[in-house]
């Protein structure tokens, strides 16, 4: 399950509630994708506006303030400060393209997941929680797949804190993601060894420490990768995603494969992810299975540039002129052609002096200096 106000687990591939095994509900999801399309919209547009308009503050802090012993003043100072700063953090922690995958809907409250490709290149899900309020549509949370929690526990820790201070355990945890985020790694794996076993087993605190030892060196990564197997579900996507990275790093392919298999189940199968199969399966040596991948990528979303690189990257690889000239011709129709870095990849100075690649660059060359090389 996706996690809901009661719960943080959840399951890969089911919605939220319960109430789905209940019987099959009515299909009501287009409300909800109608406002899954303005959210993707809105995180490539970075507006704070939308967000800070939609959502709800109310019901938001109510899941900030869960478990919290908070007087109504307090409360209602957290409800004034959302309004002000809620939409500016969802749009930090958004920051990339966003392209609406799936929408699902159940007794009046749906959600929506949003593939983001960061402006570091790492992929990322958001999962937003929606609802309808008297025709008016509001996001009641967020949850990122990489961070591996929602956007009100991360600002329950911080209510927490500014109601009742830190206790020398929670200081620990916070000093240690402090470090992270600075880049501190060496620091930041001995500031991670030294809390507290139930700290060390919380699934944030995890990936913070997966993304510190990816910059450390293999045996660390490793390490933090053995406790994510242990303490975290493996049927959560969030684990699949940093799990998949770690088994494609490693060369443990038939396990990566296994993860993208679980993501795209409960993404509904979203194309980027045969754009990592590819990936994947190239730097293994699978030219054939990445080509597929590729060309499988391209097919569902011919906006994405990855899988053209890729496939032209396996066909030069195979030494495949021809497919490579095609894919080419291809790409121009969707995408201009980014020569430099194509020339840079294995096996195209073959291709370029092979009658067919003689053939696709001069006509490539006269195009462009005619000024039509390919989309604009």
């Amino acid at each position: 399950m996706i996690p809901t106000p009661v719960s943080a687990t959840f399951a890969c591939v089911v919605l939220v509630a319960s109430g789905l095994a209940q019987g099959t509900p009515k299909d009501t999801t287009e409300p909800f994708r109608a406002q899954g399309k303005k959210i993707a919209d809105a995180i490539n547009q970075r507006s704070v506006a939308f967000f800070s308009k939609h959502l709800d503050t109310s019901r938001f802090a109510a899941r900030v303030a869960d478990g919290i012993e908070a007087s109504k003043s307090s409360l209602d100072q957290l409800r004034q400060q959302l309004q002000f700063v809620g939409g500016s953090a969802i749009v930090r922690l958004a920051k990339g393209s966003g392209k609406l995958l799936r929408v699902m809907s159940v007794g009046g409250r749906g959600q929506a997941i949003v593939r983001l490709l960061r402006e570091d290149g790492a992929l990322d899900y958001l999962v937003f929680d929606l609802r309808i309020d008297s025709g008016t549509f509001l996001i009641t949370d967020m949850y990122t797949t990489r961070g591996g929690e929602r956007l009100s526990q991360m600002v329950q820790r911080s209510f927490s804190n500014s109601l009742f201070g830190s206790s020398r355990k929670q200081w620990k945890v916070l000093e240690f993601s402090r470090l992270v985020a600075l880049g501190k790694n060496d620091e930041a794996l001995r500031a991670f060894a030294k809390l507290g076993s139930k700290a060390r087993r919380r699934k944030e605190v995890l990936y913070q420490r997966l993304s510190a030892a990816w910059n450390i060196g293999r045996k660390a990564v490793e390490a933090a990768a053995r406790d994510i197997v242990r303490y975290v579900p493996d049927n959560e996507p969030s684990r699949a995603l940093h799990m998949f990275y770690v088994y494609s790093a490693t060369e443990q392919l038939e396990k990566a494969m296994a993860c993208l298999d679980l993501l795209e189940k409960w993404t509904d199968d979203d194309p980027f992810l045969d754009v990592e199969r590819a990936q994947t399966l190239l730097r293994a040596g699978k030219t054939d299975r990445a080509r597929i991948s590729a060309k499988r990528a391209i097919d569902r979303e011919p906006e994405l540039i990855h899988g053209y690189l890729l496939h032209i990257e396996a066909t030069l690889r195979a030494r495949k002129h021809a497919a490579t000239a095609a894919m080419l011709k291809e790409m121009e129709k969707h995408h201009e052609i980014p020569l430099q870095a194509i020339s840079e990849l294995d096996g195209f100075d073959v291709f370029r002096i092979s009658d067919v690649g003689r053939t696709w660059y001069d006509a490539y060359r006269a195009r462009k200096a005619a000024g039509k090389p390919g989309k604009r």
